[in-house]
């Protein structure tokens, strides 16, 4: 079988994109769809009446690794991740703006460990992963409010092979979303969103 680094999982959401993170267990509230499992929800920042904005950087190596268990020698591992946010007011205490971009560049080095040596070779492919969010707030009036938000989340990675056919191959995922939400007090007894 091959063997790779561990795996992650997979974000949609740069991580400096993100202002708050709930996290509901069990029987949660009629806000959250009275779900009988977990419900996590992400908020993302958002624009204020100062322009602002983060840019940063995760850098990993396999400098620091130890040699690996089964194959006697330290796995290729490489990551870097690059990320920036800006957000301020488009017109003062009305209409604010949010972006953020991430990129991830990970070179992986797959290693095929078969009883034929002739197979046992180390393919590698680097993962490439674009994040990216916007999102407009617009406070209409003091009791209604406008928020849209669009993400996209490219990658590009391996996805795999069998030691009789150790090349595999490469996949590509495109995950766009648009989300919108209008919200109007009405009163002190009710909202609607």
């Amino acid at each position: 079988p091959y063997t790779e680094p561990p795996e992650r999982g997979t974000r949609q959401r740069s991580r400096d994109a993100i202002a708050e993170v709930q996290c509901g267990a069990n029987r949660c509230a009629a806000t959250q769809g009275r779900s009988a499992v977990m419900v996590v929800n992400v908020i993302t920042k958002s624009g204020i009446n100062a322009l602002t904005g983060t840019m940063g950087g995760y850098f990993r190596s396999d400098k620091f690794n130890a040699k690996d268990f089964i194959l006697g020698r330290v796995l290729p591992y490489s990551n870097q991740q690059v990320s920036t946010t800006v957000g301020g007011p488009i017109v003062r205490d009305r209409l604010h703006f949010f972006v953020s971009y991430e990129f991830e560049h990970e070179p992986r080095t797959f290693n095929a460990n078969s009883v034929y040596a002739f197979l046992n070779r180390d393919v590698t492919y680097a993962k490439k992963q674009h994040t990216a969010t916007e999102r407009v707030d617009w406070q209409i009036s003091p009791q209604m409010r406008l928020i849209a938000r669009a993400s996209e989340f490219h990658t590009n990675f391996y996805s795999g092979g069998s030691p009789t056919s150790p090349i595999g191959g490469t996949r590509g995922r495109i995950a766009p979303q648009y989300f919108g939400t209008l919200t109007k007090v009405f009163g002190t007894n009710a909202v609607n969103e």
